[in-house]
Order: C-alpha cells, then sequence, then structure tokens
C-alpha cells in the first residue's frame, strides 16, 4: 500500500491529478489508514481542494 501513496503524492507533487487520484484510491482500497494520511500530507496540497480527493479522504 506504501508503494501506492508514495506514487499517488509524486503524482500530485508533479500536478498529475488524475494519476495521483487513482494510486490514492488504490492505496485506500488496500489499507483504509492511509486515508488518515493524505488528510494532513502537505504532498497532496495541490490536489487538496479537487473534489476527488476530498471523497477519497472522507
Amino acid at each position: 500500500h506504501e508503494a501506492w501513496y508514495n506514487k499517488a503524492y509524486s503524482y500530485s507533487l508533479q500536478g498529475n491529478i488524475e494519476q495521483a487520484i487513482e494510486n490514492l484510491k488504490t492505496a485506500i482500497n488496500l489499507h483504509p489508514e492511509v486515508r488518515e494520511w493524505a488528510k494532513t500530507d502537505s504532498d497532496f496540497d495541490a490536489i487538496r481542494e479537487d473534489e476527488r480527493f476530498q471523497e477519497l479522504i472522507k
């Protein structure tokens, strides 16, 4: 799950929103606790306001 999470924040930092969301979704599906990590991880600041990101971290 960490590999998916790491890919997600890497894509976020690159501004690749689609890939960031998809990889974060996979990480959360595999291990729901990563949802909590994403809530405060500044690496997701670039996509934090995206509705899809907000749905994932609920």
